[in-house]
């Protein structure tokens, strides 16, 4: 009995081999509906006390959208509509280094060509500026 206990211990970590697994939000995969409006990302959930900004990061000739939430996070919503009629997407990748800047609370971004290279820089206001 003690044998087998011991083979047991022995091959337990061979046996619990833990399997790498990454998480991809998925917020727009079920379509949802509010009085014949479907929503664009249903599952997002809401962003309270927001900043937004206006800007062509993409270089596409039409404005993207970056919200700043009351939590110090910055989202990017990609505009992929026209100028004259935008149609927002969440891409989850693109623009996340803004995501990590450490921003307390209320992030305020701001674009402007503060070197005059012809590309925009972002300044994010949130008590101080980053």
């Amino acid at each position: 009995m003690k044998r087998i206990l011991l083979l047991l211990l022995l091959a337990a970590p061979a046996l619990l081999h833990a399997q790498e697994f990454v998480f991809v939000p998925e917020y727009d995969t079920i379509p949802v509906q509010m009085n014949g409006w479907q929503l664009p990302c249903p599952f997002m959930g809401g962003i309270t006390q927001s900043s937004p900004a206006l800007a062509d990061l993409t270089s596409d000739g039409d404005l993207d959208l970056f919200v700043g939430d009351f939590v110090g996070t910055i989202f990017y919503f990609e505009n992929t509509g026209t100028f004259q009629q935008p149609q927002f997407a969440w891409p989850a990748s693109q623009f996340d280094s803004l995501r990590t800047i450490n921003s307390a609370f209320q992030p305020t971004p701001e674009f402007a060509d503060l070197d005059n290279d012809g590309d925009l820089e972002c300044v994010i206001g949130s008590g101080y500026v980053t």
